[in-house]
């Protein structure tokens, strides 16, 4: 999502972007990172996980719904605020929830289509259960032929790219960068541990967010599901080298998985 604003009267001594940040912060949204010309500013992140566990277990799952809606529109949200030269300030953020609000409700629709039109069994299905599960037992017992032992593949070597040009590769292209890493193992060097949070739909996993250590970065680099054995070494502000799967690049920077430290 991205708008413009136009530069308004500002009062003396105000700029177009403290009147744009002023607004932000009426609405809810807290300033992370300012400068002179830039404002990073987040919101929300601060859903009770536990409680609604709680009372998914009590309600038998069927909270379940009610839970991961709140999870949505309380997750962390993230907002850029840029003027230019001549006092034009645009915003980048924060991601529409739409989409997975929907996702939500598409599957409501379709498990209930499903409990709807789903038999409760007959002969027949028992029938031709029966044949399809003896199907594979005689092509078990079969003895396989002029079978191939085949090697495991060697794994290709991972790319390596410093944290700084990697974010800078992202600001300049976000289409050229996804394309260059699609599919690709990197290792990342000389990134700096950000923040180390809990997942939004699971507390017990966590994940990593890192920069390549300049002043006012707004890109960052992101590992999903770090394991425990590397959360128990890691701590913000600690430079770092790590190998992960390049999963995606977005408005907040580069999604990695599968983080080995």
């Amino acid at each position: 999502m991205s708008n413009s604003y136009p530069p308004p009267p500002a009062a003396p001594g105000v700029t177009p972007l403290d009147e744009a940040v002023h607004k932000a912060a009426t609405d809810g949204w807290t300033v992370v990172n300012r400068d002179s010309h830039n404002a990073v500013l987040n919101k929300g992140g601060k859903v009770r996980h536990v409680m609604h566990g709680i009372i998914s277990l009590l309600t038998c799952g069927g909270w379940l719904w009610g839970w991961a809606i709140v999870a949505i529109l309380g997750a962390k949200q993230m907002m850029t605020l840029s003027m230019d030269a001549n006092g034009h300030v645009t915003q980048q953020g924060p991601k529409s929830r739409t989409p997975y609000l929907a996702g939500v409700a598409g599957l409501f629709v379709v498990l209930a289509i499903l409990g709807a039109t789903l038999p409760g069994g007959d002969d027949t299905t028992a029938t031709d259960s029966g044949d399809s599960a003896a199907a594979p037992s005689e092509k078990a017992a079969a003895p396989a032929k002029d079978e191939k032992k085949t090697e495991p593949k060697a794994k290709p070597k991972p790319l390596v790219v410093s944290a700084s040009d990697l974010i800078k590769e992202f600001e300049a292209s976000e289409f050229t960068a996804d394309k260059k890493y699609k599919g690709k193992t990197i290792k990342i060097t000389g990134a700096v541990v950000r923040s180390i949070d809990a997942q939004i739909f699971n507390d017990k996993k966590y994940d990593v967010s890192m920069d390549g250590g300049g002043d006012f970065e707004i890109l960052g680099i992101h590992c999903r599901g770090v394991a425990n054995k590397y959360l128990e070494t890691l701590e913000p502000g600690q430079d770092v080298t790590f190998v992960g799967e390049f999963d995606d690049g977005g408005d907040l920077g580069v999604e990695m998985k599968s983080c080995d430290y």
